[in-house]
Formats: C-alpha cells, sequence, structure tokens
C-alpha cells in the first residue's frame, strides 16, 4: 500500500530509516484508512516519531489495540504493590521508582534488572510470539543533549550490507533468548541472576521482518539472545 494521503506528512530523519510523521489526530480514535498508512510507513521507515500527542495511559493503550492483540506477557504486577499505571492494566511499568514512589536504591534488585534493558535490544525477544510494534511513549523529556534518549539501528540495512559470504554463514542460525542473559551481561556480579534458567524461546537469526511488504531481511541481534 503506497503511504501517500493528503492529511499525513513523512519527513525522513536518516538516509535508511526513520521519519517524523505529522498530520494525525490522536484526540479520538484513528480512523482505520490512517492506521493503513501508518503500517505502510513502518515497513518503509521503520521507526516513526509522532509529537505532542497529548496521548494519556487509556488513549495509549487504545491506540495500540488498533494494531493488533496487545502483548502483555511482561505486565508483572507484585501483590501488595500499589500499580502506579492504572486504570490500565496492559502497561508495563520500567520506571525507577519503588512502591512508595521514590528513587530506588541503585542496589536494589529492580534497578540492577533493569540495567538489562540500557543494552540494544529488541523488545520482548524472548517470547514465543514477538511483538510486531513497539509503541513508546515520552511522559516527560530531558533537557536537549543531556543523557536519556532512546537509539535505534536499521538492521534492515546491517544484513543488506553484510557480504555474502557472511549472509551464508548466519542463515541458518538459530539463538536461544533468555530476559535473564541481558541482566547477567549488565550485572555480571550479581548470584541471583545466575541461579534462574529462564531461557524462553528461539528464534533464527536472519528472520523475516513481521510486515511482507518489507520484502527483505533483518537481523535479530537483541541482547536477550545467548547461544545458537
Amino acid at each position: 500500500m503506497a503511504i501517500d494521503k493528503p492529511s499525513l506528512t513523512f519527513n525522513p530523519l536518516h538516509p535508511t530509516f526513520g521519519a517524523e510523521c505529522k498530520g494525525v489526530d490522536f484526540s479520538q480514535p484513528v480512523p482505520t484508512d490512517t492506521i493503513d498508512h501508518i503500517r505502510a510507513a513502518m515497513a518503509k521507515y521503520g521507526v516513526l516519531v509522532f509529537r505532542n500527542t497529548a496521548l494519556d495511559d487509556t488513549s495509549h493503550t487504545n491506540l495500540a489495540r488498533q494494531f493488533g492483540k496487545l502483548d502483555v506477557s511482561t505486565v508483572m504486577r507484585n501483590s501488595g504493590t500499589p500499580y502506579r499505571l492504572g486504570p490500565e492494566s496492559q502497561l508495563t511499568d520500567v520506571a525507577n521508582v519503588d512502591r512508595n514512589g521514590n528513587i530506588e536504591s541503585v542496589n536494589s534488585l529492580r534497578s540492577q534488572a533493569f540495567r538489562g534493558n540500557s543494552l540494544f535490544h529488541v523488545d520482548c525477544s524472548f517470547n514465543h510470539f514477538r511483538a510486531g510494534y513497539s509503541l513508546l511513549r515520552a511522559h516527560q523529556l530531558p533537557p536537549p543533549g543531556s543523557a536519556g534518549g532512546t537509539e535505534f539501528a536499521d538492521t534492515r540495512s546491517a544484513y543488506a550490507d553484510l557480504d555474502e559470504d557472511m549472509k551464508t554463514q548466519v542463515h541458518d542460525y538459530v539463538l536461544w533468548h533468555s530476559m535473564l542473559h541481558s541482566r547477567i551481561l549488565a550485572v555480571p556480579d550479581n548470584w541471583i541472576f545466575k541461579i534462574v534458567d529462564w531461557t524462553l524461546d528461539m528464534h533464527g537469526f536472519r528472520r523475516l521482518p513481521y510486515l511482507i511488504i518489507l520484502v527483505c531481511y533483518n537481523l535479530s541481534i537483541p541482547s536477550h539472545k545467548s547461544s545458537y
């Protein structure tokens, strides 16, 4: 499907991937044809940026539903711990605050576990059914030039740039994916992450993208990968 629609504009942010999209009204359910154009743009650009959306937790969740079934496999709610993102229960809380709203100690188990998220990764690659899209919403942006930016890599171009011998070598690789592997890499001295075998699934190193319209191969190089 073509991505041309008079009300939508896509401004490329990089020579090979990424674009800023303007013209979507998020104050109401997004029309189906607009969702279709966004899907087509995602297939072309890989990453889309929408600014000043005014989305809240409910509209964010409803928007995600327009792209397919929600992946709630990583939503963890501990008994006795307030869920800060209510009333929606499909959102994953990855903040560095404790049950009382205070900043977690850098030595807490939660803080150490979340260090694995700072490694380059593909979201939830350790699940059997991996998500087709990740919808990230910034509540408050850090000052320009400071830390906290989210970085993306064009793994489609990375695969295309491999020489033919390397493509042949990785053609049939299959990788085990484990959430704990990234935690061990980030905090190698914490023995707690080493005593549980939490390998959940395996996927091909060279995998077809979720949208067949791409007609190209993609590299799967998450930090959750542990062996092949």
